[in-house]
């Protein structure tokens, strides 16, 4: 998903008032992300890549993590998607996604909406290592993105032990992700956790059979190597999600 992205001056233009994507300004940078979304929202490609923008006081873009992907069948029919164009299958992980970027010269984490408390947390886990790599892909101009998961920051799946899991790592200005073997090579040199993969889809039918009735996990990401991605999620997870979402309100508990 490459589409040149240098300065807020980029994106502005492409920002419909009431699509659900808003524009936060903050005293020492800016985060364009959307707060929720109709068939309308994403109707360009500039509006898919407003999932967690991050610009500096100047406007010039310090983080750019996954741009907006959907599910299996949701936009376009599975069965007329040519896989046999080079991808891989990657595990979903279910926790929070965060990011690193440089503001004012310091290192912070972000999710999406900017520094928050999962994201303080994720920074204070991460090893002298983890923080080097960040530093170094932040001076080559790429936003390295990483999975938070743990017992202290369950969503639906249950993890033992607090971990960040290198997910991508994509180019700023161009919107580029760098190649999974790529990711696998670093992730290797510096002792990171790297996303798991599994065989590529040739039978989608049973791919989504199968992908469905996984327990224990939240699901898949398909990712292309031109940039284009898909997600499926478990049943199990989709319906457990839904509940706990659901009994945040009075009226939904009962049911």
């Amino acid at each position: 998903m490459e589409l040149p992205i240098e300065t807020i001056d980029d994106v502005l233009p492409y920002i419909r008032e009431g699509s659900g994507i808003i524009v936060s300004t903050r005293p020492d940078h800016t985060v364009i992300d959307y707060v929720f979304s109709t068939e309308e929202t994403f109707d360009s490609a500039m509006a898919l890549q407003c999932r967690g923008l991050k610009f500096d006081a100047d406007g010039r873009i310090i983080g750019r993590p996954f741009h907006k992907f959907f599910n299996i069948g949701e936009r376009e029919d599975p069965h007329q998607i040519d896989w046999s164009q080079p991808h891989r299958v990657t595990d979903k992980l279910d926790g929070s996604m965060v990011h690193a970027a440089l503001l004012n010269g310091e290192l912070v984490f972000m999710t999406r909406m900017g520094v928050t408390e999962q994201s303080r947390q994720a920074q204070q886990l991460a090893s002298d290592g983890e923080l080097r790599f960040c530093r170094e892909r932040l001076a080559a101009g790429q936003t390295p993105i990483f999975e938070y998961t743990g017992p202290d920051n369950r969503v639906v799946v249950a993890y033992e032990e607090p971990q960040l899991t290198l997910l991508a790592v994509r180019d700023m200005v161009s919107g580029r992700y760098l190649a999974h073997d790529e990711l696998v090579s670093l992730g290797m040199e510096r002792a990171l956790s790297v996303v798991e993969t599994f065989d590529s889809i040739d039978d989608i039918k049973r791919f989504m059979a199968t992908a469905r009735d996984r327990e224990g996990a939240e699901g898949f990401v398909i990712a292309f190597d031109d940039g284009h991605r898909l997600k499926l999620k478990a049943d199990g997870y989709v319906l457990r999600h839904r509940a706990l979402a659901s009994v945040h309100l009075e009226k939904n508990v009962l049911a």
